[in-house]
C-alpha cells in the first residue's frame, strides 16, 4: 500500500457543484489535489457563474491533470452534481 495516489489512486470521483466561487474553488481543488488518495477525476461543474470561477477552474486546469470543467446554464446544485455524475 503507498501514499499520494499511486497504488490507490482512480478509486474514486470527486464532483464538486460551483456557482459564483471564484473566492473558494482553488481552495477546494488543491484539498482535492493533496489527499492522500488521489482521485481519478476531479469534475467541477460550473452553474453559470457571474464572477472569475471559470478563469480560475480554466487556470487550475492546465496544471491538474485530472481535473474536468464542465459549463452550464445556472440550474442549481443537484443539476450540477447531476451532470458531473452524468
Amino acid at each position: 500500500m503507498s501514499k499520494g495516489g499511486t497504488e490507490y489512486g482512480g478509486l474514486v470521483s470527486v464532483v464538486t457543484a460551483s456557482h459564483n466561487s471564484a473566492s473558494s474553488i482553488e481552495r477546494c481543488v488543491r484539498s482535492v489535489r493533496t489527499q492522500t488518495c488521489m482521485p481519478l477525476q476531479h469534475i467541477v461543474v460550473d452553474d453559470g457563474s457571474s464572477d472569475r470561477t471559470i478563469e480560475l477552474l480554466s487556470e487550475l486546469a492546465r496544471e491538474v491533470p485530472f481535473l474536468t470543467v464542465i459549463r452550464q446554464p445556472n440550474r442549481g446544485a443537484g443539476p450540477a452534481r447531476n451532470a458531473g455524475i452524468e
